[in-house]
C-alpha cells in the first residue's frame, strides 16, 4: 500500500530534516507523549491522516520559524497557527476525495468547536487546548534539543 511523502497541503514533506532527525520522527514521539500526558489511547499515528498532517504542520510551522528569543507562549502560538493553516486545508478541500493516499478523518470536520479554535487566537483558547500546545512545546524542545 502506497503511503504518501508529503502533507496533504503539501508543504511539508513527511521525512524534512530539522535538528538532524525527520519531522516524522519528531512527530511521532511528540504525538506519544502528549497522548501519555493528557491520558488519551495511544495509537500510532498514520501517515495521509488529517490528525498525522496536523502533527507534521503544527510542529514544521514551529520549526520553520523557530528562534532561540520566543517565548514558551510564543512556540505554543505557532503550533496554534500550525493546526489552523492544516486544519482549514483539510476541513475546505477534503483532499481525501480526490487522492485515495488521503483518508478522511475518523470525526467530522467543520465542526463548531474546531471552527471557533480555527478562528482564535492561541491566548483565546480554552485552557486544554493551550495545554495541549505548551505539551507540545515541552517535548519538541526535549527532543530536539536536551538529546531525548
Amino acid at each position: 500500500m502506497y503511503e504518501p511523502s508529503i502533507t496533504a497541503n503539501g508543504l511539508y514533506r513527511y521525512n524534512e530534516l530539522y535538528y538532524g532527525q525527520t519531522l516524522c520522527d519528531i512527530a511521532e514521539k511528540t504525538h506519544e507523549h502528549l497522548s501519555n500526558q493528557c491520558g488519551w489511547f495511544y495509537r500510532k499515528l498514520v501517515p495521509g491522516q488529517f490528525g498525522y498532517d496536523n502533527m507534521i504542520v503544527s510542529i514544521g510551522h514551529l520549526l520553520d520559524n523557530y528562534n532561540e528569543n520566543l517565548s514558551i507562549d510564543e512556540m505554543a502560538s505557532l503550533i496554534h497557527i500550525g493546526w489552523i493553516i492544516n486544519y482549514k486545508y483539510w476541513r475546505d478541500n477534503e483532499p481525501y476525495i480526490y487522492n485515495d493516499h488521503y483518508k478522511k478523518s475518523a470525526k467530522k470536520l467543520n465542526d463548531n468547536k474546531r471552527n471557533i479554535c480555527a478562528e482564535s487566537t492561541f491566548n483565546d483558547l480554552g485552557l486544554d487546548d493551550k495545554n495541549q500546545n505548551l505539551i507540545m512545546v515541552d517535548v519538541i524542545k526535549k527532543i530536539l534539543f536536551d538529546g531525548n
